[in-house]
């Protein structure tokens, strides 16, 4: 079952461009819509036509390549890990992917597509964290999996 992006707006873009290391064009998130500190997330990713990987993949048929699908539910991760410290979002912490598990592609995702990222499950292991993954357009289910994510700990906050 998908969650609907109509719900209020948790994170603006702003305030995870402010809790994220990473800066256009590598920044793919752009709204959280839920979040639960130290256990789930949704975030929100609108495609747009103009997207820079378009250019390459595939110019002819244009497809959301499955590494950017993943590096926004990292992201989207990063952020429910910022959340964990205090159950606030004004820490900003550096991880590092770590491991993808079990990842299914399965419909395409095209522009125009608002793609719903839920990751939920935080469990960690010393320094790993260990979520599961499943991303939406509409009411089908487009990619799914497990991220393992390394923390490297509190990151500078100037933004």
């Amino acid at each position: 079952m998908a969650v609907h992006p109509s719900k209020r707006v948790i994170l603006t873009a702003d305030d995870v461009r402010k809790m994220l290391p990473q800066r256009a064009p590598v920044l793919l998130l752009d709204k959280v819509i839920e979040l639960v500190p130290g256990q789930s997330a949704v975030g929100v990713k609108n495609v747009s036509v103009n997207e820079p990987y378009f250019q390459g993949h595939f110019p002819e048929r244009l497809i959301v390549p499955g590494a950017t699908i993943i590096e926004v539910s990292a992201q989207l991760t990063a952020i429910l890990l910022c959340a964990g410290e205090g159950g606030g979002t004004g820490v900003r912490r550096l991880g590092y992917l770590a491991a993808v598990r079990d990842f299914k592609f399965l419909k395409p995702v095209v522009p125009g597509d608002q793609m719903i990222i839920r990751v939920r499950g935080l469990r960690s292991e010393g320094s790993m964290y260990r979520v599961d993954v499943e991303a939406f357009v509409e009411d089908d289910t487009v990619a799914k999996g497990v991220l393992w994510v390394a923390d490297a700990g509190a990151a500078e906050t100037s933004a």
